[in-house]
């Protein structure tokens, strides 16, 4: 863990290629930890023109231009999602790329006190999710960028699923997983593989309470296409299961209709 000295100096060296190298001043420039913040880059907090921002930096551009793709799809969509204020592929003085972002409206879900009804929020949520289904892809799988659109770089979605392979042994050994169990696993992803998906929708991939923001009632920002790809809705929702308190997900589902109890989701 980086000591305060260490993370004032990092913020003081970012400001000063910040103003240097894109000519923008963010004040009160301060690192904060991003899994707090529901992000996987590196991320600053700050204040731009008066208003809260995220200055990220990464070794990979790619990473950027995939997001920034990917934002401007929901930008078309009407999802809310941060807006792209500055974007730098090399910062020369700290040998990175750099975005700044606007800071998404609301309150993150994982922040809303247990106190309040979320029952509608969570509803709200299932819904949202559903838009970004609604989003159609070319192609299956992890995302590139081809002539300046988002596509998968598999052929088909049978393809995308037999591009990896579980390692039978290493679950056995470190999951604790009887033989009955590794043949119920192999049988489902048997039928995931074998699933006829004629068309992708963008997954978001990481579809949780930190990610999601809300202003009490309506869903107001969708944070992090790190982990977007091309694939089956039944993916997503899986995640976004594995991630719900039980309490929530009779909600979320009412929200996003009868894919989400679908008995493929639990498969994957």
């Amino acid at each position: 863990m980086s000591s305060p000295e260490s993370k004032q100096e990092t913020s003081a060296l970012l400001q000063s290629a910040l103003a240097a190298e894109a000519g923008v001043q963010v004040e009160q420039l301060t690192r904060i930890d991003p899994v707090d913040e529901g992000d996987n880059s590196e991320v600053f907090s700050g204040n731009y023109e008066g208003q809260k921002v995220f200055v990220k930096t990464s070794d990979d551009p790619q990473t950027f231009y995939l997001e920034a793709a990917g934002l401007e799809l929901f930008k078309k969509r009407g999802i809310p999602s941060p807006r792209i204020l500055v974007f730098k592929e090399h910062m020369k003085s700290i040998n990175r790329s750099l975005m700044i972002q606007t800071s998404a409206i609301g309150v993150s879900l994982n922040k809303i006190s247990s106190e309040r009804k979320t029952s509608g929020v969570y509803e709200a949520a299932g819904r949202m999710l559903k838009k970004i289904h609604a989003i159609k892809m070319e192609g299956f799988g992890a995302l590139r960028i081809n002539k300046g659109n988002l596509i998968g770089g598999a052929r088909t979605w049978k393809d995308h699923v037999l591009s990896s392979h579980p390692d039978i042994d290493l679950l056995k050994a470190q999951c604790f997983l009887s033989d009955e169990e590794i043949k119920m696993l192999l049988d489902a992803r048997e039928e995931i593989v074998n699933t006829k998906l004629e068309e992708a929708s963008f997954l978001h991939g990481d579809f949780q309470a930190p990610h999601i923001f809300t202003d009490g009632r309506d869903i107001t920002g969708v944070i992090d296409l790190g982990g977007a790809s091309a694939g089956d809705p039944r993916n997503d929702i899986a995640k976004s299961h594995y991630f719900l308190q039980p309490e929530n997900t009779p909600s979320f589902n009412k929200g996003y209709g009868g894919l989400a109890t679908d008995s493929l989701v639990t498969k994957h």
